[in-house]
C-alpha cells in the first residue's frame, strides 16, 4: 500500500477504522484515526462499549474508554461531561457537588481557582488531598478506598474513625520503604489513625518494645518485664 505522492505506507502502518486509508498504529496495535480533511467530514461509528455511543477516536473504542484500556483499566461507563452551567448549580442548602466522593458538601470545602467559571475546584479539598497523597504511596485512590471499606472506616490498631476534617494514614513498613510517607506500592500494611501511626514509629517498628510497653500498660511489674522481650 502506497500513500499520495508515492510516499510509502508508514511503519507500523494500518487502515483508519473510519476512511479506510493507511494510518500508524497505537503501542497496543490499534489504527489511530487519521487527520485528513476527508475523513474528519465522515460520520464516526459509535464506541463498542455498552451505553456509551460516543464516535471512536481508535478502532474499537471512544477516546475516554480507549484511555481506560491503555491504563489497564476495566471498561466502564464514562462520567457525563459537565457544561460551565452546571459547575455554578447548588443544592437548596447552597451546597455544590464533588464529582470524585459523590457528595453535596460546603463552598468551604472546595479550594477557589481560575480554572473554572464558578471560581472553585471540582473537587472538594479532601478529595484532593487524598488523590496527591496516594501517588506518593502508589496506590490508587480506589486501592485506598477498598481498605477504608475492609477496615469499617476505622483505624486498624485502636478501631476509631478519623477525626472530622482528617484521613486515615497509609501505614507501610519502612524497612522496605524507609523515606517518610512514600512508598513503593508494595509495602502497605494498612490505615491508621495519626495517633496510632506516630506512636508505632515513636517504637521504631519494634515488635519486642511493643509487646513490653502492651504489658507494662496491663499492670505487668517493670522487673518482670523481660520475660516479654
Amino acid at each position: 500500500m502506497k500513500l499520495p505522492m508515492g510516499r510509502e505506507t508508514p511503519r507500523g502502518a494500518n487502515a483508519c477504522p473510519n476512511c479506510g486509508n493507511p494510518v500508524r498504529t497505537t503501542r497496543d496495535g490499534n489504527p489511530h484515526r487519521c487527520r485528513r480533511a476527508s475523513c474528519r467530514r465522515l460520520p464516526r461509528a459509535a464506541c463498542i462499549v455498552e451505553g456509551c455511543g460516543r464516535p471512536r477516536e481508535s478502532a474499537t473504542l471512544c477516546t475516554g474508554h480507549n484511555n481506560q484500556k491503555s491504563r489497564g483499566r476495566q471498561l466502564r461507563a464514562l462520567r457525563p461531561k459537565r457544561s460551565s452551567a452546571s459547575l455554578s448549580i447548588r443544592d437548596a442548602d447552597g451546597r455544590k457537588y464533588c464529582q470524585d466522593c459523590d457528595s453535596w458538601l460546603e463552598v468551604a470545602m472546595f479550594r477557589t481557582t481560575a480554572q473554572f467559571s464558578d471560581g472553585l475546584d471540582l473537587r472538594c479539598r479532601p478529595c484532593n488531598a487524598l488523590i496527591s497523597r496516594m501517588r506518593n504511596y502508589r496506590i490508587s485512590v480506589a486501592h485506598y478506598r477498598q481498605m477504608l471499606a475492609e477496615q469499617g472506616g476505622k483505624c486498624a490498631i485502636c478501631q476509631e474513625p478519623p477525626e472530622p476534617g482528617r484521613l486515615l494514614v497509609v501505614d507501610h513498613r519502612h524497612s522496605c520503604c524507609p523515606e517518610k510517607s512514600k512508598s513503593c506500592g508494595e509495602c502497605i500494611r494498612g490505615l491508621l489513625c495519626q495517633t496510632c501511626n506516630a506512636a508505632i514509629g515513636m517504637f521504631n517498628e519494634n515488635v519486642e518494645t511493643l509487646r513490653r510497653a502492651a504489658a507494662y500498660a496491663q499492670g505487668t511489674p517493670a522487673t518482670k518485664l523481660e520475660a516479654f522481650s
